[in-house]
């Protein structure tokens, strides 16, 4: 009978660490802070197996820390949902952009609080289809405000039938536009020798060398480009304005 209390304390004890052991830090900005920050270990995960628990009901699921900095989702119907808290403690710049790293998302809702952590706003980003460089890819990124000495909850629903990875990344709007332009330097310089390649092939394959084997080295380097095109979201919106059609 002595050790009975003994037993309760220990049960308590576990159940406290436990519940702490689930509980995620929050992402903190302050004026010493430079942008952009990795904001994926911070992330809780909760997997909906039915895919129709509506928003109103998530925040009483039970979300478990990620525990890594990556977002690894597999083929699946189901709805996964991160939810991520943040914190600004004094930096003065009171607008950020939270970007999601992956080109092939095929549905994103993101919801962010208020101050007050009771309302939220809601954004819905679908496969894009129409772009404003065509041979570029495209993060979808969210902007939000966060003034100095103010918290938030963020909460993105994610839908795909693909495997997804990706990573989340929070930017000030000059950060975002360096990023932005560091990638168009990069995939340009990439796209202009696929270009290039994917012409030169094709005209030597029909016009000039006329070997079999050749023009069969240059159908499947024509595949190939389209391929790692296709992956970038790049031919998709060439083709189709229907989100369905252009994930495929």
């Amino acid at each position: 009978m002595k050790l009975k209390p003994l037993f309760t304390f220990i049960g308590i004890f576990i159940a406290l660490i436990n519940n702490n052991a689930y509980t995620q830090s929050p992402v903190v900005i302050s004026s010493q802070t430079k942008a952009p920050v990795q904001a994926t270990t911070h992330l809780e995960i909760f997997r909906d197996p039915t895919a129709s628990i509506p928003f109103e009901e998530i925040h009483k699921q039970n979300f478990k820390p990620l525990g890594r900095d990556y977002l690894l989702l597999p083929y699946t119907n189901d709805a996964h949902w991160v939810r991520l808290k943040i914190e600004n403690t004094n930096a003065t710049n009171k607008d950020w952009v939270l970007q999601w790293l992956n080109p092939l998302a095929e549905r994103l809702d993101f919801y962010i609080s208020d101050s007050t952590q009771q309302q939220f706003t809601h954004t819905e980003y679908q496969l894009i289809t129409r772009k404003e460089k065509k041979l570029l890819e495209f993060e979808p990124a969210f902007p939000f405000e966060l003034a100095p000495h103010t918290s938030k909850i963020i909460y993105i629903k994610v839908l795909s039938h693909r495997g997804t990875y990706a990573t989340i990344s929070i930017h000030s709007p000059e950060s975002l536009t360096k990023k932005t332009l560091n990638a168009y330097t990069e995939q340009s310089f990439t796209n202009g020798l696929l270009v290039f390649r994917f012409l030169l092939v094709i005209i030597l394959a029909i016009f000039i060398i006329k070997l079999p084997i050749f023009r069969i080295y240059s159908l499947h380097t024509v595949f190939k480009t389209l391929v790692y095109w296709g992956l970038m979201n790049v031919t998709g919106p060439l083709f189709t304005a229907n989100p369905d059609i252009a994930k495929k």
